[in-house]
């Protein structure tokens, strides 16, 4: 079933259409999630270019029913230079958020212990604001779906 979902949302992405809850079926868990997001970034083709940090505050996490942040992918066909005059599909629900972009001068790789404000802090490079074009795939929309699919999304 795992390909199957991954195939809807990158079809659903390419072709600027939504797809139901329904057609996507349940998601075990965050795990498998996390797994079919990675699925849907191979599936793209696309180079990824850095990561997105989602629902970071405690109201956003109430309000899309998650349990934590969630990260995604930022692929390269997707995001664009100052000055670029973006397209995107309205049925994806898009809305314009402000958001601080971070250029890394050293990588902060996955381990056991949780990294603290000074590890953090001493590896960015540069801050700058940025502006997100966040939409969905999911009908529906954001606030409705389940946080699985999200991630997944």
């Amino acid at each position: 079933m795992a390909p199957d979902i991954a195939q809807q949302l990158w079809d659903a992405r390419h072709d600027g259409r939504t797809v139901s809850a329904d057609a996507l079926g349940i998601i075990a868990d965050y795990t498998a999630a996390y797994a079919l997001q990675t699925a849907v970034t191979t599936l793209s083709g696309a180079v990824v270019i850095g990561w997105k940090l989602g629902a970071t505050s405690a109201a956003s996490q109430k309000v899309f029913g998650l349990r934590g942040p969630f990260y995604g992918p930022l692929l390269a066909p997707f995001c664009h230079a100052t000055g670029t005059t973006v397209t995107g599909a309205a049925a994806f629900g898009p809305g314009a958020e402000g958001e601080f972009a971070l250029t890394m001068a050293s990588a902060l790789p996955p381990r056991d212990a949780p990294y603290v404000e000074d590890n953090v802090a001493a590896a960015v490079a540069s801050v700058c604001p940025a502006i997100e074009i966040a939409g969905t795939r999911l009908a529906g929309g954001l606030l409705k779906a389940d946080p699985r699919h999200l991630i997944a999304d």
